[in-house]
């Protein structure tokens, strides 16, 4: 006996019956005539008008890496210099790359978007993550920045790989529990 699969027609919004065997195909509606693609089971789709709740994507943080975090020395020889004016332009450059480069993350996904005046925007799912990397200098572990990289199993290496971050053991914890990972104790 073959299983059978329920869908919505997305013309008409009615609710349809189908074969697993016929998965994947395009049916026409009984109901409107339209031509509909018969779901695959094991993607769920939900069913219109069921008054199911679908959770919405919603940001839980956006990080913007810090400008004192692998060189916390040069950083302060620069405000120093700022003073006199002399380090003010370095100062405004720095700032302005560390400004335009923001990871967003998430419930669903991680968005790295960088670039002032050309974009570029890379973004990882959760679901697809295979690799979460943290690395932290000496330097890094006193000021508690880091480095972060993530890799998708869709890629050959790391795809989002953000410096400076701070606090990338939280970051680490956060994206292991978007992953459905729970905190080793």
């Amino acid at each position: 006996m073959s299983s059978t699969i329920l869908y919505t027609c997305a013309t008409c919004g009615g609710e349809l019956e189908s074969s697993a065997a016929s998965a994947g195909l395009r049916t026409p509606c009984p109901l409107c005539g339209a031509i509909t693609k018969v779901p695959h089971p094991e993607l769920p789709r939900p069913v219109a008008n069921s008054g199911a709740e679908v959770e919405t994507e919603h940001t839980l943080r956006e990080i913007h890496p810090v400008m004192y975090g692998r060189q916390p020395l040069l950083f302060i020889l620069v405000v120093a210099l700022s003073v006199c004016l002399v380090g003010a332009p370095f100062l405004l450059i720095w700032w302005l790359r560390n400004r335009c480069q923001v990871l967003t993350i998430t419930n669903y996904r991680s968005v790295l978007r960088t670039g002032w005046l050309s974009h570029r925007t890379t973004e990882v799912l959760h679901r697809d993550v295979r690799n979460l990397q943290v690395y932290q200098s000496f330097q890094q572990r006193l000021t508690h920045t880091g480095w972060i990289g993530i890799s998708s199993a869709g890629q050959s290496g790391i795809e989002i790989a953000v410096d400076n971050i701070p606090h990338p053991e939280k970051v680490r914890r956060m994206l292991d529990a978007c992953r459905g990972f729970a905190p080793a104790q």
